[in-house]
């Protein structure tokens, strides 16, 4: 019994851990959350597709906090 609450317990951790909560755009179409910027999706900046350029909170389509 305790192995089967156990695996419970575990098997419930890995599924909230696998959620896909980068880059993400509300209903109304402002960016929500944490983002990670890649080179493909500026390629005006001359960087190649798969860098990192910037990460960090957005609120309300806003940059928010520590950049």
């Amino acid at each position: 019994m305790k192995t089967f609450i156990l695996l419970l317990a575990f098997s419930a951790f890995c599924s909230f851990s696998q959620s896909d909560t980068l880059n993400q755009i509300d209903s109304l179409g402002q960016k929500q959350g944490y983002w990670i910027v890649y080179g493909y999706m500026k390629p005006e900046k001359g960087y190649a597709d798969s860098v990192r350029i910037e990460e960090g909170p957005y609120l309300n389509n806003r940059k928010d906090g520590c950049w």
